[in-house]
């Protein structure tokens, strides 16, 4: 009985650490500057930013390439 409730509080502790690491991530991301940041996991190290941040500088993205001809 003991270990059952171990088992399920480190559960707890894990699912709410990840939650916590998951908002601040979308947090960093949703930054009005729309800058990247760093994310990294031992040796490991990415880049992100909010899609919408890059959909946003590029407004002509959608021009086909046949235009103009």
């Amino acid at each position: 009985m003991w270990s059952d409730f171990q088992v399920g509080f480190l559960n707890q502790a894990y699912q709410a650490g990840r939650t916590d690491t998951v908002n601040q991530l979308m947090t960093q991301a949703e930054n009005t500057s729309c800058q990247p940041f760093s994310v990294f996991n031992d040796d490991k190290q990415v880049q992100v930013i909010n899609v919408a941040c890059l959909t946003a500088a590029q407004p002509n993205a959608n021009i086909s390439s046949t235009e103009g001809e």
